[in-house]
Formats: structure tokens, sequence, C-alpha cells
């Protein structure tokens, strides 16, 4: 069963010269099947300038490198760049990787860790209450007897 989160991030930080723009949204689907991750540039209309996409790709491979993904527990799936903006004067390479970056930040947020559901559950990522009754986590710090004197 296919999970698909949106992120977005937005860079944008004025210094008093040349500013740095950045505007990226991207749709994270992933599955169970051991497939890899895919990006698919999805981006119409010149929302985000060609020039701009390989940063975004650099950002979005670094998390698929550092299996960020793979840590919430899904080996497959697939990143659509879908939208975003930019700025004629602002936007740069650096901007774009940031943003994307915090896109992918914020889909991986979304995303529910694998082992925290099961299949059929109506909320995946959603947990019952710990019971009062069921004990904690217990010490297992050893303590040594008493030495006897002789």
């Amino acid at each position: 069963m296919p999970i698909s989160v949106t992120g977005r991030g937005k860079y944008a930080k004025q210094t008093g010269g040349r500013g740095h723009y950045g505007d990226v949204v991207l749709r994270l689907v992933v599955h169970d099947a051991d497939t890899g991750i895919t990006v698919v540039n999805r981006i119409a209309g010149g929302a985000i300038p060609e020039q701009f996409i390989p940063a975004i790709e650099g950002a979005i491979d670094c998390f698929v490198r550092e299996r960020k993904i793979e840590e919430r527990g899904y080996r497959g799936g697939v990143i659509e760049l879908t939208d975003g903006s930019w700025h004629d004067v602002d936007s740069s390479d650096v901007a774009f990787y940031t943003a994307a970056v915090m896109a992918m930040e914020d889909a991986l947020r979304q995303l529910p860790r694998r082992e925290e559901f099961t299949e059929g559950d109506d909320f995946p990522g959603v947990r019952e209450p710990r019971s009062p009754h069921t004990p904690g986590p217990t010490s297992s710090i050893a303590v040594p007897e008493p030495l006897e004197d002789d």
C-alpha cells in the first residue's frame, strides 16, 4: 500500500544586496517493494527554470544516499518534483539546494515509520496509549554483593 506525503521548502533570505530565493514542492510516494528511489521532474509551466533542477536533484540524491527514507522503513518509492517558484534576481543553485533539503525534511517528518503500523491500520503512525498498569522499563544495573571479611 503506497503512502504519499507532500513536502515544501521555501528558502528566502535578504541580506541587503542580492538575496537568496528558492521554493520547492515535492511529493514523496513510498511503498514496500525493494525498488530503490526514483526522482521524477513533473514541474510544468516554468515554475522552476531548468537550470535549477540539477541543484534540487543533488539535494534529493543526498537524502537517498544517506538512506534517510530507508531509516523510516521504506525501500522503494518515487520523489516527484511538482511545483515551486523562483525570483529572476535572487534565485540561485544554493537557494534551490537548500529549499529542496527543507522540502525533503518536511516530507520525512510526515512519513510514518514503517514499524509503527501494520496493513489495515486506519491511522498509520498512531499508537494506542500505554495502559497505566503496564510496567515501565526496569533497571538492569547489577549491584555487587558486599565482600565478607575472613
